[in-house]
């Protein structure tokens, strides 16, 4: 799985969790939990505050019924993944 766009919003403190929106065009179709436990995963690996959404590109840039996604297109930033860093 690569994602296209991560967003990461908020006022991070030392104790506070990091939402961040995964958007990739395998969650525009139907996925899995274990889609979503893979992002679990590999957010656990680089650090534990971690809160992996998982959103499809076209539920991103269009949908409006999940406000996480409005707050994140709005309030968000942009990061880029390293390159080979895709999973």
């Amino acid at each position: 799985m690569t994602p296209e766009i991560l967003r990461r919003y908020g006022n991070p403190n030392e104790w506070s969790d990091i939402d961040l929106v995964v958007v990739s065009d395998r969650f525009d179709q139907p996925y899995t939990r274990n889609d979503v436990q893979q992002l679990w995963r590999m957010a656990a690996r680089v650090d534990s505050r971690i809160e992996p959404i998982a959103a499809g590109v076209k539920e991103f840039e269009e949908d409006d019924a999940r406000a996480i996604l409005e707050v994140a297109r709005w309030e968000g930033e942009k990061v880029y993944l390293e390159e080979g860093s895709g999973g």
